[in-house]
């Protein structure tokens, strides 16, 4: 039995013993000394690898949240080489909370919020926080053994583990996998050139790292295999700040390059977390994804290309009316074999020197978005993590817009995207839109 079961408990029979002769005075102010409010607690462990889990028995099967851990419970979890105990929510702060290890001496004055112990086997630990309105000096002497004072305690008990392997199955997948809409996968690379000597296996992705696709599929979806818990991952389709995080099951319309976040968090996330909300993060795969699918054709020249720039030859010779590689550019040969300069090919720009141009580009007043293979993007494009909107004809758009959903944007002077803001005083949310 704890000490704080024990002292409730006699606690308990004075109150009842006091009641019998003064239930009014005394029963009162027993009972508001036994059952002060120490706050909500939130305790947080980390090894050496980062924050671990609690779990609500040594099975470790059913995980318990930080901010869900009861007084007087037992928890346990598994830690490498070391273990800190990080308790928030108490009223009285830090200097209110001990930590006790269980086999210490009775006379022990325990450690402070935050201390580093080295593990070298199992140890049990005993977390107190203290009541705000004990005084602070006698919190500071506490011991191990007295009871004289209202604390609440928590019980964890570590396990140690000495296994050489430092992967974390519960921070990391078995297996990634990028769905097309047809279910198949897309191939994954660790370079954005998409050479096979770059192909990555989907069961050989790291947490941490940046990998490449491309796809003219204007749907995809995310399919991972491991010990993480479906519930404990979300996918963001943007680096944004108020980016939304979204299930791991969600299918994602494309129609345009994208980057995509997988993260996997050490507590259950809100339905409404955001990109920024990472304090809980323990595990992150970046996918940048390159869209390949058909543009709107509303060229600005008289030239038209019989190919793309990704499906013709490389020629080294002047040829009329096609494309050709020079010094690794694309350029597009007129039809007396010159390359064309400054104009549209179709959907592609080619710029002073000849060569085709990718990301942003200026024409006749206009800014205009090409991407990784050239081609003009229209719609909404994310670009650093900035949404702009590109009309049909692939134009930057500025101030007020209305898109084919029928919701009302502002776009700043720099053509990007509002939001979280009041703009002549009507107000944006945090996707942008106006809130009516």
């Amino acid at each position: 039995m704890s000490k704080n079961l024990k002292k409730i408990i006699a606690i308990a029979l004075a109150i009842g013993t006091v009641s019998a002769v003064a239930p009014g005075k005394y029963a009162n102010l027993l009972a508001t000394k036994a059952y002060a409010s120490t706050g909500d607690i939130n305790l947080k462990v980390k090894d050496k690898d980062g924050t671990i889990r609690l779990y609500d028995s040594d099975d470790y099967d059913d995980k318990v949240d930080s901010d869900d851990v009861d007084d007087g419970d037992t928890y346990y979890t598994k830690a490498k080489d070391e273990v800190t105990f990080d308790v928030d929510g108490a009223e009285g702060g830090d200097d209110y909370v001990k930590i006790f290890k269980d086999d210490a001496s009775d006379s022990n004055k325990g450690y402070s919020n935050g201390h580093k112990f080295a593990l070298d086997d199992d140890q049990d630990f005993i977390i107190r926080v203290y009541d705000e309105d004990e005084d602070k000096d006698d919190v500071k002497d506490a011991k191990y053994d007295d009871d004289d004072l209202d604390y609440k305690e928590y019980e964890v008990d570590v396990e140690y583990d000495d296994d050489d392997d430092d992967d974390n199955d519960e921070d990391k997948f078995d297996s990634l996998d990028l769905l097309n809409d047809d279910g198949d996968s897309i191939q994954l690379y660790d370079e954005d050139d998409y050479n096979s000597d770059n192909e990555v296996d989907s069961d050989d992705v790291e947490e941490g790292e940046t990998y490449y696709a491309k796809t003219s599929s204007d749907k995809v979806s995310f399919d991972v295999d491991g010990d993480v818990d479906d519930d404990y991952i979300k996918v963001f389709k943007s680096t944004s700040s108020s980016a939304k995080g979204y299930d791991i099951d969600k299918e994602f319309d494309v129609s345009s390059d994208m980057t995509f976040i997988v993260r996997i968090y050490d507590e259950e996330p809100d339905d409404d977390v955001t990109y920024d909300d990472d304090d809980d993060v323990i595990g992150e795969y970046k996918v940048k994804l390159h869209y390949t699918g058909n543009g709107t054709s509303t060229g600005t020249s008289g030239n038209t290309a019989t190919s793309t720039p990704s499906s013709a030859g490389t020629v080294s010779s002047a040829k009329p009316n096609q494309w050709i590689q020079v010094n690794g550019q694309w350029q597009y040969n007129d039809s007396t074999g010159n390359p064309v300069k400054n104009m549209w090919v179709q959907n592609y720009y080619l710029k002073a020197d000849g060569n085709m141009a990718t990301g942003w580009a200026s024409y006749n007043g206009s800014w205009y978005y090409l991407g990784y293979d050239g081609l003009k993007k229209t719609g909404w494009q994310s670009v650093g993590g900035t949404w702009y909107y590109l009309d049909t004809e692939g134009r930057m758009q500025l101030g007020w817009v209305r898109d084919i959903s029928g919701k009302y944007y502002y776009l700043n002077s720099n053509g990007s995207m509002a939001y979280s803001t009041t703009i002549d005083g009507y107000k944006l949310g945090s996707d942008g839109a106006w809130i009516h």
